[in-house]
């Protein structure tokens, strides 16, 4: 009887000292899940903050990255329909007659002038003719030279090349008549060329063209308006 009592006594004590070793490692458990709730607390949840911070502006930057995709779309629009007006600008603007528009924009016409100079010779009144650039000044100063070529069995000096920009690259000359035909070369200081035949009659009004021819047919005359015919002289 008293064996069966020192096991059970000794069992008791094998139980406590389980039980013990049980609430400590229970108290260790205890201790370790509060320890993570406090690292949560005080490491995760800024961490998980900064994330949706991120996604936020990510979000953001998206929208305006949205928003600067459409205003690019709708500026490249606009650039295409200036481009359309302007190159309908130029058409309406080379419509004009002699009026030329370069690759930078520089609009310039050619015109011509004649005055009567009070003489007369074979029975044809004498003319001071020019050719000259009409243009603002920005435009006469992109030019390099203009050369002409009067190109007329009657002319000495069939090549006229001039350089100055002051005088609106004019050249003159004297005589009977207009030519029909005036070959122009304007050369740009950009490197750029415009030739264009230059018809001098069409530039000095109606009284200048006609069939009012001298009597070999090779120049027009000035004729009054009431003797003017509807074909003009060609002038080779």
């Amino acid at each position: 009887m008293s064996n069966e009592l020192q096991q059970l006594e000794q069992s008791l004590q094998q139980l406590s000292r389980n039980s013990r070793g049980s609430i400590v490692m229970v108290l260790i458990g205890a201790c370790s899940l509060v320890g993570s709730l406090v690292y949560s607390a005080t490491r995760l949840a800024p961490l998980e903050r900064d994330i949706a911070d991120k996604r936020q502006q990510i979000a953001s930057f998206d929208q305006r990255l949205a928003e600067l995709s459409a205003s690019e779309a709708a500026l490249q629009q606009q650039i295409t329909d200036a481009s359309s007006r302007l190159a309908e600008l130029r058409q309406n603007i080379e419509k004009l007659y002699a009026v030329k528009v370069s690759s930078e924009n520089t609009v310039f016409e050619l015109k011509a002038t004649a005055l009567a100079t009070g003489s007369s010779a074979n029975q044809q009144p004498i003319y001071d003719f020019s050719i000259f650039v009409n243009a603002p000044a920005a435009a006469l100063n992109s030019i390099k030279q203009v050369s002409y070529l009067f190109d007329h069995a009657t002319f000495r000096r069939r090549e006229q090349t001039t350089t100055s920009t002051a005088e609106q690259f004019r050249v003159a000359y004297t005589g009977w008549g207009c030519l029909t035909n005036v070959t122009t070369t304007v050369l740009f200081h950009s490197g750029e060329q415009t030739v264009l035949d230059f018809n001098m009659c069409k530039s000095l009004g109606p009284m200048w063209l006609g069939n009012a021819c001298d009597d070999n047919n090779e120049r027009p005359v000035r004729v009054e308006k009431n003797a003017r015919v509807s074909r003009d002289c060609i002038i080779k």
